[in-house]
């Protein structure tokens, strides 16, 4: 097995154990992989094997004592167990092998084999006999440090601080192999990085004499490789810089921080080459400093663009002195621009009125049914109460039934009268905000007049959550009741087809803000079309059953409130709006 196997194999407390005799067997099995005992006691029998207290070396390789063991009974099944078992990445890291196992291979013919292709494995001889002498088996085996003996019968002890020390031993064998592996290739790869390069590359030891420079660094510097070591690297500096650089570099290496210059190599042509130079402290496993590594870029076309800059800001400065002056004439061209924005500003605000009275005549449309509902049933009343009078004359004017007929037709003409009183008024144009003291549930109220029997029609539940003390805000009552008829029209046609339909109004304060929320659990907004909701002309609904200005106007309206409206959604959920307005404190 070579090295590079033996690096990517897992860590094994496994032993196999090769003797002809089952006894032998069932004795490791006792010693080795005891059922009943306390592991608390194999914990303090392995550290008095390791001879280290439990709290040394925390991040210490720990094997457990209950060890795997496998059992073969002759040396052909044995060499063939351990190939299935490195096979399978779960090597064995131990084996016990007996001397004699007739017929076929001997145990040490069978170590033989073994090594042949598994150099690492560690093995111990335990025989009562020897068919060889010492010298014999280092004669058939070489010398090797992972080949020990243990005389039968065992010593419980003695055998297990074999497993244990053997096993530990060739996981930390493997372990440390692996860690050099890495360290070898980590190596060759910076060689290699260092080789193509498009910068200079340097190493140093820990005093800061150097060890190692690249090629190109070489063709920067204008020295070779042999004269860069140590500290002959220092002649290829420019004259004028050289102190300089020395001198921080040594205070680098000496106070161990990283070092960054800018500064000039003399070069082989004697023209200065400007350098941007870096180099970082190496540590090892325990933080010491071990050396620096470092780069050397060539900056010398960066150096050029910043001479040229230099150059063009100053041509700039001067331009600008002589653009003042014409800028200066032109002055009045100036006032005159702002005269004309001042114009279509006005224009552009009676436009957004236009605006704003556009999507009241598309609400007053989309509420045309719940309005045709609100007059039909009073109406009713009146028809039927009148035919009441028409077939009784007024036989019964003075008994309880006729009084109450009479009581509901003036009820019913009631309500139609502010219906229509309440429609008139929303519709008439306001170009100018009416700011006074409100109170938002009164908001709330008005704006369900025109809704709330279209709610009932379509088997919505609304829930009111409200505060018990609510404060006063600044606003324009009909824009704000705009805005609140806009969005519970919205969680209307969100609910029409849900199943059992839910609307939730709540008020809470917020530090220095009302906030009500607008909650259906209706199919929620896509989120990839959320960020377009306020929009002017974006809708999702039909051809002719919405203009898309609706949520564009009551955000305009909310922000001249110096509120805002927020929006979250979850797709298939519901969908909430928050409209967050400052109040008045009290006081």
């Amino acid at each position: 097995m070579d090295n590079k196997d033996f690096m990517n194999v897992s860590n094994s407390n496994r032993i196999l154990i090769v003797d002809d005799n089952k006894e032998i067997h069932d004795d490791f099995i006792k010693i080795l992989s005891p059922g009943l005992v306390e592991k608390k006691q194999f914990q303090s029998l392995k550290y008095s094997i390791l001879d280290e207290e439990p709290s040394q070396y925390p991040q210490r390789l720990e094997l457990d004592l209950h060890f795997q063991l496998d059992h073969a009974y002759r040396g052909e099944d044995a060499l063939e167990m351990v190939r299935s078992a490195y096979h399978c990445n779960q090597p064995y890291a131990l084996l016990f092998m007996d001397i004699r196992m007739p017929p076929g291979w001997d145990g040490v013919e069978t170590i033989y084999r073994i090594w042949q292709e598994y150099e690492d494995i560690e093995v111990v001889i335990c025989t009562a006999y020897s068919d060889y002498d010492l010298e014999g088996i280092i004669s058939k085996l070489g010398k090797t440090d992972h080949l020990m003996f243990i005389s039968k019968p065992f010593n419980t002890t003695t055998l297990t601080q074999m497993a244990l020390a053997l096993t530990q031993k060739w996981n930390l064998a493997k372990n440390t192999q692996k860690h050099l592996q890495k360290i070898e290739e980590n190596e060759a790869l910076f060689q290699n990085l260092a080789k193509v390069s498009p910068v200079g590359i340097f190493r140093t030891n820990a005093q800061g004499d150097y060890i190692y420079v690249n090629e190109y660094w070489c063709k920067i510097a204008g020295i070779s490789q042999n004269e860069a070591l140590g500290q002959g690297w220092v002649n290829s500096l420019y004259p004028e810089d050289k102190e300089h650089v020395f001198s921080e570099w040594m205070k680098a290496v000496q106070n161990n921080i990283p070092f960054k210059l800018e500064h000039r190599f003399q070069s082989s042509k004697d023209i200065p080459i400007w350098v941007l130079e870096q180099a970082v402290a190496e540590r090892n496993a325990s933080g010491e400093i071990t050396g620096y590594v470092g780069s050397v870029t060539n900056i010398a076309e960066i150096k050029q663009v910043e001479h040229f800059l230099e150059k063009a800001n100053l041509d700039l400065e001067n331009r600008v002195h002589e653009r003042t002056a014409e800028l200066l004439k032109s002055n009045q061209q100036l006032k005159n621009s702002l005269l004309l924005q001042e114009k279509l500003n006005k224009e552009l605000q009676e436009t957004q009125s236009q605006l704003i009275q556009s999507a009241k005549l598309a609400s007053i449309g989309e509420l045309a049914a719940g309005i045709a509902h609100e007059l039909n049933q009073p109406l009713f009343y009146i028809r039927a109460g009148a035919q009441v009078e028409t077939d009784e004359g007024f036989r019964n004017f003075d008994s309880e039934s006729g009084y109450d007929t009479f009581k509901e037709i003036i009820k019913a003409t009631g309500r139609m009268m502010r219906t229509i009183n309440h429609l008139r008024n929303f519709s008439r144009h306001s170009d100018k905000m009416l700011v006074e003291e409100i109170h938002i549930c009164a908001v709330l109220e008005k704006s369900f007049i025109l809704l709330n029997q279209q709610f009932k029609n379509k088997n919505i539940e609304v829930v009111q959550m409200f505060p018990d003390k609510i404060p006063v805000i600044r606003g324009d009552f009909q824009r704000l009741e705009q805005v609140f008829i806009n969005l519970l029209a919205n969680a209307r046609d969100a609910l029409t087809h849900q199943k059992e339909a839910r609307l939730t109004i709540q008020i809470t304060i917020e530090e220095q803000e009302i906030c009500i929320a607008f909650s259906d659990n209706g199919l929620g907004i896509p989120q990839e079309i959320i960020q377009k909701i306020f929009d002017p002309f974006f809708t999702t609904k039909e051809v002719g059953k919405g203009t898309g200005l609706g949520l564009s106007i009551s955000y305009g309206i909310i922000r001249e409130h110096k509120g805002r409206i927020e929006v979250s959604s979850i797709e298939g959920e519901g969908c909430t709006f928050k409209v967050l307005l400052p109040f008045i404190e009290d006081g």
